[in-house]
């Protein structure tokens, strides 16, 4: 009996094991289902019925399967959708543009409230300046050293440099007149001018020369257009005299001949009924002769071109803002 129980202890049961076929994977199988060990014995593995019928084992390994399958399934989903996230963002992917919101018909696009956010700016998101900002205002005439002149009884106004006089004339304020004298910083006569004191003009003219008007600036002042061939403006005129030129500025609304000659002009403006005539000007006239050595106001050189250099002079060009800025309250 004792050799019977010993020999039972000792004998190996002989499980049939199916060995690997071979062939086409099974595409169940997991490493380690079907395999022979190193020294030759089948490793003791789980083992199906004849039929190919999963036995308990193995289909608690399918189970297994399927869980890990499915977790693993799960992770790559959640990758795709994060790394479709990061590209996005990025950049990176081509995505079609949405198809027209509810209510808009095909090609009209619904009004956009700003950038999408991850959205790159653009010139039109970017807060430009105001087109409407006020540009600052022009320096006053006392700021760039200029006073206004105001006729006591308020017929005319203009500036003048501070530095400059203004001298009156006798009848000036006599009712409408206004007779005065302008003067520079060393005391020389730079204009007169004279409103509404009534008077004939007189000359002598010994024959029409030719003449030239090197500088012209129109003026809004009154003036009657019955009596005037041009409008009201200011003028600089140089007419020859057979040893040179005699040049002078003011004011006028007559040409100073015809034909681009002339023997006598006048700075003058054919004014509204308080005032006939009226200047404001170095010389009320000019003539084509030689100046005697009493004549004061009438500029004289040997040439035109002294003139026109004569015209880039402070004493010429503050003289011009002086007289164009005259302003006149006729009635």
């Amino acid at each position: 009996m004792d050799r019977i129980e010993q020999l039972m202890r000792n004998a190996k049961p002989q499980v049939p094991v199916l060995r690997q076929q071979a062939g086409p994977p099974d595409p169940y199988s997991v490493p380690g289902e079907l395999e022979v060990s190193a020294a030759g014995h089948e490793s003791s593995s789980p083992f199906t019925d004849r039929n190919g019928v999963m036995a308990p084992e193995r289909a608690r390994h399918s189970k297994r399967r399927t869980v890990i399958r499915t977790a693993v399934a799960g992770l790559a989903a959640a990758a795709v959708v994060a790394l479709a996230t990061v590209a996005g963002n990025t950049g990176f992917i081509n995505t079609p543009p949405p198809g027209p919101a509810a209510g808009t018909t095909a090609g009209a696009s619904a009004p956009s409230s700003g950038p999408s956010p991850g959205s790159p700016a653009t010139a039109a998101d970017i807060p430009q300046p105001s087109a409407s900002a006020v540009p600052p205002p022009a320096p006053s005439a006392a700021e760039m050293g200029w006073l206004a002149y105001a006729s006591a009884n308020g017929k005319v106004t203009f500036d003048h440099p501070a530095s400059w006089d203004i001298v009156p004339l006798p009848g000036d304020g006599d009712g409408n007149a206004v007779r005065l004298q302008v003067t520079n910083d060393d005391g020389m006569f730079v204009a007169e001018l004279v409103y509404g004191v009534h008077g004939g003009l007189g000359g002598r003219c010994e024959g029409p020369r030719p003449y030239t008007v090197l500088d012209t600036e129109e003026m809004q002042v009154p003036y009657n257009p019955e009596r005037s061939n041009v409008t009201p403006r200011f003028v600089f005129r140089a007419v020859e005299t057979g040893s040179g030129v005699n040049a002078s500025f003011g004011i006028t609304s007559t040409t100073a001949g015809i034909d681009g000659k002339s023997c006598l002009f006048y700075n003058m403006v054919n004014g509204p009924e308080e005032s006939p005539t009226y200047m404001f000007a170095d010389a009320v006239q000019v003539r084509s002769d030689p100046l005697p050595a009493h004549e004061t106001g009438i500029k004289v050189f040997a040439n035109i071109g002294e003139a026109q250099a004569y015209m880039k002079t402070p004493g010429y060009l503050n003289a011009r803002r002086m007289i164009t800025s005259l302003q006149i309250n006729a009635g």
